[in-house]
């Protein structure tokens, strides 16, 4: 449930500025929200209203500045303003450029309507939301990587596909497509050249460089059938 606030959204899409601002009204009516095209109008908007409690912005809008630079304006000079980047595009370390610059959080266009209200609810609560993208896999597309980052924490199917608005098996779909990322392969011994890291952030186990994944880098439910050679535990 989204709570009562003052949004400004950035969009120069017409299409995608309207979807938007009919799906917030549809979840949240008692919610205020105004639209502008370009981060000039944008900061003109804001020193008008300094009230505005989160500025949603496009990544990409026409003029000298984008989002991700609009936004960095807006803290030095709004600072109580919950500021988010919005985009659709499939560069992976977008998100963490965001939270480098000091943003609440980064909302992927291609989220499902259910996960992106309940992210952005999150976020006007003082919870920063970004999606656990792993950057360190290219072989995995956002949403592998993401549903591989839910597996790796505990979660189950089921649970995971309410939190993204999916079926169980769409999550079994990427499933499959997580295990193609590994080749499939069966476990290999490891020394210390071979051993995974950890990354600390996510709490999982990565590659190691320059090697694809590993049958022991995949949660129990996603980890290969086995050889001649597995060990691993499953």
């Amino acid at each position: 449930m989204l709570p009562a606030a003052r949004l400004l959204i950035v969009e120069d899409h017409p299409l995608y500025r309207d979807g938007l601002l009919a799906m917030l009204q549809r979840a949240a009516p008692a919610l205020q929200c105004r639209a502008v095209g370009q981060a000039e109008a944008a900061l003109a908007h804001l020193a008008r209203h300094p009230d505005t409690d989160g500025v949603l912005s496009d990544h990409h809008l026409p003029g000298a500045m984008d989002g991700l630079a609009l936004l960095v304006a807006v803290g030095q000079r709004w600072p109580t303003a919950a500021r988010v980047l919005v985009s659709g595009s499939d560069d992976p370390h977008l998100p963490q450029h965001a939270r480098r610059a000091g943003l609440m959080g980064y909302l992927p266009k291609a989220m499902e309507p259910v996960a992106w209200v309940a992210a952005l609810s999150r976020i006007l609560q003082g919870e920063p939301w970004f999606p656990p993208v792993a950057v360190d896999e290219p072989g995995l597309t956002p949403r592998q990587a993401l549903i591989l980052e839910r597996l790796a924490t505990g979660c189950g199917s089921r649970q995971i596909a309410q939190e993204l608005g999916i079926t169980e098996r769409t999550i079994k779909y990427h499933g499959r497509g997580v295990r193609a990322a590994a080749g499939h392969q069966p476990c290999r011994g490891r020394g210390p050249r071979q051993r995974a890291r950890l990354d600390p952030a996510a709490g999982r186990r990565l590659r190691p460089r320059g090697q694809g994944l590993d049958c022991q880098d995949l949660p129990t439910g996603l980890r290969c059938s086995g050889g001649p050679r597995a060990d691993c535990a499953r």
